[in-house]
């Protein structure tokens, strides 16, 4: 009998160290899947938060609780897709509603009910939806799409997105069949673009949430209904609204206008032998703005981007740039408005190692004068140096220059030097007899 009870307590020992490793097991292939796939804050949670509710990352504020009142139990499986990436740039990620992992997005993805959408420095995205109806997302933007039902008696479509932040630019086209209501919901406000069927028309916004949790709403074309706590207003054409939560809304004067490019003009080449040379930009601000953003890029689309950087000054310089295309642009950074760019400039480096050409027409016999008109033709903007002296030289690269000689042999040397210091010469032994 004792034994029979060591061995059935030998066996509850073994029975729970396997338990008890099965659990380690566990958890740790539940830490990896988390410290490799983060679960994060949910969307769900970010788009809807009940009254009263804090985030705790915004020191108990409150001040970027979002609420958004929806269908219950809508979630976008089965039915159309909100809308679709149609543009991306560089850097851009996805978020289903039902997954906890961010995705690289692809441009033709659909987006649905709570996907959100982020990018990153010097990223965008296009977002476009039925109707021609468009958002472009700037730089650093994060936003949350939400698909409301379709009135059928209104024949109006409605599409809400929350802007967590960064800056969107968004569109609605006139309306010709149906109604469709575009709302922007950010910190404080929510911005209503509607196109009111065949008698509305075409708008097109800004919207951008700042540091300080502040909103801008800035309209370019049309209307927008901008709809606040105690009430709702109207916002027309180039008119910006400042919204801070808990604070009346305030009207900001035009932004200022984008930077205008003066050095180097358009399409300049720089050409150098072994060290490529110092390129100085320079360009003309609005009034008030003293600090500007600098971007140099190997491509117009900016991905490939050789300095990016605030300068406190009008003008800058940059060497030890490496041989081919070069653009750039100039922007107005201020806290209200954010980045407005400039057009994009261009120009380019190119490495000349070739030595000029050079022809030199010296004179088949003897001299019978103690002057010699020595003519000869080389590349234009060359110099030509006869004999250590400088000979004139025309815009087309001909050259003639008067070489003093002496009774017997005179070694004529001829030398071309182009602008980045690549010589060719020849070397002639002249005979006069006079």
């Amino acid at each position: 009998m004792k034994l029979s009870f060591q061995a059935a307590g030998k066996n509850v020992i073994e029975a729970l160290l396997v338990l008890a490793l099965i659990l380690l097991a566990f958890l740790v292939i539940a830490l990896t899947l988390n410290s490799i796939f983060p679960s994060g804050q949910s969307l769900f949670d970010l788009v809807i938060r009940s009254e009263g509710s804090r985030d705790p990352t915004d020191g108990g504020t409150g001040s970027r609780e979002l609420r958004l009142v929806t269908t219950a139990g809508e979630d976008g499986q089965g039915k159309r897709a909100t809308a679709v990436l149609t543009r991306k740039e560089r850097s851009v990620k996805s978020k289903r509603a039902a997954q906890i992992a961010w995705t690289n997005a692809s441009e033709g993805m659909l987006l649905y009910n709570r996907d959100a959408i982020q990018t990153f420095d010097r990223s965008g995205a296009t977002l476009s939806f039925t109707g021609d109806h468009f958002l472009e997302l700037g730089e650093n933007s994060l936003v949350v799409l939400r698909k409301l039902d379709r009135d059928i008696f209104l024949r109006e479509n409605r599409t809400v997105v929350v802007l967590m932040g960064g800056q969107l630019t968004g569109g609605v086209k006139k309306g010709v069949k149906e109604s469709f209501n575009l709302e922007v919901v950010a910190p404080g406000a929510v911005a209503r673009v509607p196109s009111r069927g065949k008698m509305g028309q075409s708008a097109r916004f800004q919207m951008a949430v700042r540091q300080d949790d502040s909103s801008v709403l800035t309209v370019l074309e049309g209307s927008a209904d901008l709809v606040l706590e105690e009430g709702s207003m109207e916002v027309g054409p180039n008119q910006i609204v400042k919204i801070q939560p808990g604070q009346s809304p305030v009207y900001l004067s035009k932004p200022p206008g984008s930077p205008v490019l003066t050095s180097p003009e358009e399409g300049t080449i720089f050409l150098f032998r072994d060290i490529s040379p110092t390129v100085s930009f320079a360009w003309v601000g609005p009034q008030g703005i003293s600090q500007y953003r600098f971007a140099l890029s190997r491509d117009p689309e900016f991905d490939s981007v050789v300095y990016d950087d605030t300068i406190r000054d009008n003008r800058f310089s940059h060497g030890n740039l490496k041989a081919g295309d070069y653009f750039w642009r100039v922007s107005s950074a201020t806290s209200d408005w954010g980045d407005r760019f400039s057009a994009v400039g261009h120009f380019k480096l190119v490495q000349d190692l070739d030595p000029p050409v050079l022809q030199v027409h010296y004179p088949e016999g003897p001299v019978g004068s103690d002057v010699l008109k020595l003519t000869g033709t080389t590349e234009p903007g060359a110099r030509v140096f006869v004999s250590g002296l400088q000979a004139t030289i025309n815009e087309h690269g001909d050259f003639i220059h008067s070489v003093p000689l002496k009774p017997g042999s005179n070694i004529i040397v001829v030398e071309a030097v182009d602008k980045v210091g690549n010589v060719t010469y020849f070397s002639q032994i002249v005979d006069a007899e006079f």
